[in-house]
């Protein structure tokens, strides 16, 4: 009896190829998109970059880079303006983006206000105005 199964095991063959029935193109398609979304972040942050940035309740703040500034034979002035504490700018959001994807920043500006007696050429204009 236990012959019998085994030949039978052997002699079944499956009606279809599971390998056709698979859709490649969209599989490499789907890949594709995902190494490039990869690509784009670093997930690897350089050393320290965490301890660079601050949020306080005024906003991101960041230390300036190069602040050995002693090393590089910078004048006192320019050592002292190495120092400061700086708010983050629009073109650090990008660099911040890369470096460490876990953070999110968004920039949130203070409303525009589009009044035209706010405006600094009301002066000029007329005064019954509107």
């Amino acid at each position: 009896m236990a012959c019998t199964q085994i030949d039978a095991i052997k002699q079944t063959k499956r009606f279809y190829n599971p390998r056709e029935n698979i859709n490649w193109t969209l599989i490499r398609f789907r890949h594709r998109v995902s190494q490039l979304r990869k690509k784009k972040l670093k997930y690897k942050n350089h050393s320290k970059v965490a301890l660079r940035f601050r949020l306080t309740r005024f906003g991101w703040e960041r230390l300036q880079s190069g602040r050995n500034a002693s090393k590089k034979n910078l004048s006192i002035k320019k050592c002292n303006e190495k120092m400061k504490i700086k708010y983050v700018s629009r073109d650090d959001i990008k660099k911040f983006k890369f470096q460490m994807p876990s953070y999110v920043l968004r920039i949130r500006d203070s409303p525009v206000d589009y009044n035209p007696n706010i405006m600094r050429a009301r002066k000029f204009l007329p005064s019954h105005f509107g």
